[in-house]
């Protein structure tokens, strides 16, 4: 593979590639490296820097290499907060919802091919395919991410695929699916994103396929009197305020799917408070969520100087929770869920 960036200096764009036209082609080169790993094929890079033989390009070239480096030590470490916990996460939520995995407005009879957008490991569509075979046996199940980083190593007979949810599908999945399913990317979406995405998953359903969006968002950190949750509200709204995200995503959701043109659109939210038994599972969900993306957040919007400090930070809040815990003061998960469907061509004008 041959790639020729014309701008020295210019590598943390490549590490991080964004919206930019010339930035969009890195995003798809990496999407395609990755599906060509996951089908065994073993991909070999090489940089050639355009500024060798250039006085002072080289200089500065070096510079740059030293700062991306540093851009990509702080990616890495970042990257572990996402992977401990998510199977256990899920767990958690499908007690929250009473393990209706599908809403019920949603018929299930008839779905013969689901996609799961943001699938991590794999564990909703596993769940799901439960659910279904009972009354699908031959369902078509596919699971898209960012990475292929936490897709699991023996898929059975799940398929997974790299893809930017911002990026058009490939055509193979336009109006494919009669359920689309994403869930908690508060923190990965720019809010600019939203009607993109919803676009692009409107493409890969079929006319009159469902939508169904979950998302723990500023919804779910509301209290007046629990100073943990407080903080954890302060950090997180102005942290994704800084990187242009959107805390009210389940509001957002709703409002994009509207104006898209899906119909039957309903929002809805579920309490971990309505089942007693979930109360230990709900606090050291809590836990998880203060030492990974509270610290996370604090280290990436410049709240604290380094890793060691946020992870200082976190420490000390979690120790705030189990003692408000111990008081009984035990606060409850709220789960956000967006409904919506793609119109039968012509039908539902």
């Amino acid at each position: 593979m041959s790639l020729g960036h014309g701008q020295p200096g210019r590598h943390p764009g490549m590490c991080h590639p964004r919206r930019s036209s010339g930035q969009q082609i890195l995003r798809n080169i990496a999407i395609q490296i990755e599906n060509l790993r996951l089908a065994a094929w073993r991909i070999r890079i090489h940089w050639i820097p355009g500024y060798m033989g250039v006085p002072g390009n080289e200089t500065f070239g070096s510079s740059s290499k030293a700062r991306s480096k540093h851009i990509r030590a702080c990616r890495s470490s970042h990257s572990d907060f996402r992977l401990p916990q998510l199977d256990a996460q899920h767990n958690v939520l499908s007690k929250v919802t009473e393990n209706i995995l599908i809403h019920p407005s949603i018929p299930t009879e008839g779905v013969l091919s689901v996609a799961d957008v943001g699938t991590g490991t794999g564990i909703w569509l596993k769940d799901v395919s439960k659910v279904l075979e009972k009354t699908n046996t031959n369902s078509y199940y596919h699971g898209f991410d960012i990475s292929a980083d936490q897709f699991p190593e023996n898929p059975g007979n799940f398929k997974f695929s790299v893809q930017d949810i911002t990026l058009p599908f490939p055509k193979e999945h336009w109006n494919r699916y009669d359920v689309v399913h994403v869930r908690l990317l508060v923190a990965a979406l720019e809010e600019t994103d939203y009607r993109t995405a919803i676009s692009n998953l409107s493409a890969i359903l079929k006319p009159g396929g469902f939508l169904q969006w979950e998302e723990i968002d500023e919804e779910a950190y509301i209290s007046a009197d629990n100073p943990v949750i407080q903080e954890i509200r302060r950090c997180f709204d102005f942290s994704l305020k800084a990187e242009g995200k959107c805390f009210a995503a389940s509001a957002k959701v709703y409002e994009e799917c509207k104006k898209a043109g899906l119909v039957d659109v309903v929002r809805l939210h579920y309490l971990s408070s309505a089942n007693s038994d979930l109360r230990l599972e709900t606090e050291k969900r809590l836990a998880s969520i203060i030492e990974t993306l509270y610290a996370s957040l604090l280290l990436r919007s410049g709240q604290v100087a380094d890793e060691e400090a946020a992870s200082k930070r976190a420490g000390e809040l979690i120790e705030q929770h189990w003692s408000l815990c111990a008081e009984g003061k035990s606060p409850h998960l709220k789960l956000m869920r967006v409904v919506a469907r793609k119109p039968l061509d012509g039908l539902d004008l």
